[in-house]
């Protein structure tokens, strides 16, 4: 059988081969997993809260008229306020059954208000439920407030991170360390939670009622660095005594090899 002549090119591919073939055969030594968690109790700066209109009848052309007046009257008043967000949410016009009859209509849409200002928007709360009804109001932190405090968390945990692997290599006799790989994950514990509203804050038949009272908190964001370390090797073990990685061992000349 005629044997198949190697061609020039794989010739040429050879030494990337073995070279590739080298890299992944790089000895590693003692890997580690560790993490780290640091927190930080941020001021919930941010209100959010969320109203709504509702009519109930016979004529859900009237119905949805007068809910369209309130719910205008309301974004007029808003306009007024600097630094207070308002959008228009969900709209609906339902039935209203009894004995499995529609006896009536219900008119519904919701208002929400965003600002970073709880007295302010505390106080357009209190004027605004002439009109309409509170249906939530929860606290969050900002976006800004967010990423500041992530970013400053960040910092500490690289620090935190790196005096613990260091600990690790020190008490394993070892001179240092290598990162393998890091991941790094954020998280806001807990989220926060709309705070059910009593009566209290239903709507009022008279112009205006006192506000409500409002405390904001503190919520907890944490970062996790979790990361492979690689530990330097010992000097003095007697993997590390034959030659240099990369050169070979001299072979033995053959008079060396008779004897």
């Amino acid at each position: 059988m005629k044997a198949n002549p190697i061609s020039l090119q794989s010739l040429l591919l050879l030494p990337l081969l073995l070279s590739s073939l080298a890299v992944q055969a790089e000895e590693t030594y003692e890997r580690i997993m560790l993490a780290v968690t640091v927190k930080a109790d941020v001021r919930q700066e941010r209100l959010r809260a969320v109203l709504f209109a509702e009519e109930q009848g016979l004529d859900t052309a009237r119905l949805a008229d007068a809910v369209n007046q309130r719910i205008a009257l309301a974004l007029d008043l808003t306009k007024n306020e600097p630094g207070i967000k308002a959008r228009t949410l969900g709209y609906s016009s339902s039935p209203i059954y009894r004995e499995q009859r529609v006896e009536g209509w219900r008119v519904r849409q919701t208002l929400e208000l965003q600002g970073d200002d709880a007295s302010a928007l505390g106080l357009l709360i209190g004027k605004l439920q002439s009109d309409l009804n509170v249906e939530s109001i929860n606290y969050s932190i900002s976006e800004q407030q967010l990423d500041t405090t992530t970013e400053e968390l960040i910092d500490q945990g690289l620090t935190a991170f790196r005096q613990r692997a260091q600990r690790i290599a020190s008490g394993w006799g070892r001179d240092g360390y290598r990162l393998v790989q890091m991941a790094i994950q954020s998280r806001q514990n807990p989220p926060p939670q709309p705070m059910p509203l009593q009566a209290a804050l239903a709507r009022s038949p008279v112009e205006a009622v006192a506000p409500p009272s409002l405390q904001g908190g503190e919520q907890q964001v944490s970062v996790t660095l979790t990361g492979t370390i690689e530990l330097k090797p010992d000097p003095a073990a007697p993997d590390n005594a034959g030659p240099p990685t990369g050169e070979a061992a001299e072979e033995p000349t053959g008079e060396q090899a008779a004897e």
